[in-house]
């Protein structure tokens, strides 16, 4: 298989969005044969429409999702990115990446590369472990943000710089998969009962007190195991969910917005068009025209 540069790999629908937009940095013949060093990265805001594809070059990648939600297509897996998740991808294979339709997706993405870097990246992915959720006092977003920052200087005594960065980095992923693996595997029973009913009925209503009494904990305990096994509140977890439905039922039926706001739960039709514009930063309604003029001509592209 032969392998690209970095200028040749990316091919891109958006017009929001254009890869001569990323910085391509120039590390030293030094740091490429005995450091960690930083091949390109970049904050990346986008709308709908927005795919990219990347095809098989020699280097990595963290993607790291700071609002909104997009698709990875990678290895024959479909993985949503949503809020607070990082993924660790070998660009020796090809990816790509979808945005939600008519929604919105900010991330951090960094291109790293380095001698031992594939110790790391196997470490990560045993077991196909690919998407980690990181908890919110995590250090990783921080490292990112200083990664950034590095990429406006080109002198070559910011490539040790570089390297500990991307050191410490590689050193809280595999830290934060390990946390990711307990919480995950270590899911409180009535925790995950709270979950499927919040998955199956989004539709009917729950407080916190109903949910202390029908499961025998206090409310305070559901808010604090929801944060450290799931990474989100009770009510903004069944809040997505019930968004999530409307946004189906706008483009997949007729049904007036009062309507499709009763049938996720929700009887207040003001309530309703803030919660969906503060999750998608669209109202119901532009949601629903922006899908019926471009979605089918996407998809088709």
């Amino acid at each position: 298989m032969q392998l690209k540069d970095i200028n040749h790999i990316i091919l891109t629908l958006s017009p929001l969005y254009s890869t001569s937009e990323l910085p391509i940095l120039t590390p030293s013949s030094f740091a490429k044969n005995y450091l960690y060093y930083l091949i390109s990265a970049k904050s990346v805001h986008v709308q709908f429409p927005f795919y990219l594809e990347c095809h098989p070059f020699d280097g990595y990648i963290m993607l790291y999702t700071t609002e909104g939600e997009g698709i990875l297509t990678y290895l024959g897996e479909h993985y949503a990115l949503t809020p607070n998740t990082i993924v660790f991808i070998d660009c020796h294979q090809a990816f790509r990446l979808d945005l939600e339709k008519c929604s919105f997706w900010h991330f951090d993405l960094l291109f790293i590369n380095g001698s031992s870097i594939a110790a790391y990246f196997n470490t990560y992915h045993l077991n196909s472990y690919c998407l980690c959720h990181l908890t919110p006092l995590s250090n990783i977003p921080p490292i990112i943000h200083k990664l950034l920052q590095s990429t406006s200087s080109n002198l070559n005594e910011n490539d040790f710089i570089i390297s500990k960065l991307i050191t410490d980095l590689l050193t809280e992923l595999m830290l934060a998969k390990d946390a990711d693996i307990y919480h995950t595997t270590n899911l409180p029973k009535y925790l995950l009962q709270i979950k499927s009913l919040f998955d199956d009925h989004y539709n009917e209503h729950f407080n916190l007190d109903y949910l202390a009494q029908e499961y025998h904990v206090s409310k305070y305990k559901i808010i604090r195991d929801f944060s450290t096994y799931l990474h989100d509140s009770p009510i903004h977890y069944l809040i997505e969910k019930r968004i999530a439905a409307a946004k189906r039922l706008l483009l997949e039926t007729d049904d007036p917005i009062y309507e499709i706001a009763s049938k996720v739960g929700i009887d207040n039709i003001n309530h309703f068009t803030n919660l969906f514009k503060k999750s998608t930063h669209l109202t119901p309604n532009n949601y629903r025209k922006i899908g019926q003029l471009e979605v089918t001509e996407y998809l088709d592209d």
